[in-house]
């Protein structure tokens, strides 16, 4: 029996995120200083919006072994934002990981939380679900296709 959808990669479906869909349907992204938590609220989060310097403060429990559960450790996330074509601004994280000592930099409109780092997907090497079923499905079909012939070959030599 196969399984589509099964992958060694954790898929973004399955991760938490913080998108800035959310942070505007939640009023966050009006101004000033506001406090809260994400939908999957293990993590207390304060976003500031200023003209010049805006972030969202993320803090949480380090679960890690080393830490025992017990520190809080805060993360800060710049935020940008860029005119729109037709009024308002478009608002978007910038990724802080670091990839072989640089940081990542990107601009994204989702973070992603695996393990006790925030950042964007490729950084925390996550794929969409819908390309893992895709490729999968696509090795199953041509493997069948690769037996049919080599069978079809050994009737009709």
């Amino acid at each position: 029996m196969c399984r589509l959808g099964y992958s060694k990669k954790e898929t973004v479906e399955q991760t938490p995120s913080i998108t800035m869909k959310h942070l505007r349907k939640a009023g966050f992204l009006k101004g000033g200083i506001m406090s809260g938590r994400p939908k999957w609220g293990t993590i207390g989060m304060t976003v500031l919006i200023f003209e010049k310097d805006s972030r969202i403060d993320l803090h949480y429990r380090d679960t890690s072994w080393h830490s025992n559960g017990k520190s809080i450790s805060t993360v800060s996330i710049p935020l940008i934002s860029s005119p729109c074509r037709f009024g308002g601004l478009r608002w978007e994280f910038i990724c802080q990981l670091e990839i072989e000592g640089k940081p990542c930099g990107r601009k994204v409109r989702a973070i992603y939380k695996v393990g006790v780092r925030f950042g964007c997907r490729l950084c925390q090497n996550l794929a969409y679900r819908s390309t893992q079923r895709t490729r999968q499905a696509d090795r199953i079909i041509r493997e069948a296709m690769e037996r049919f012939y080599k069978e079809e070959q050994s009737e009709h030599p």
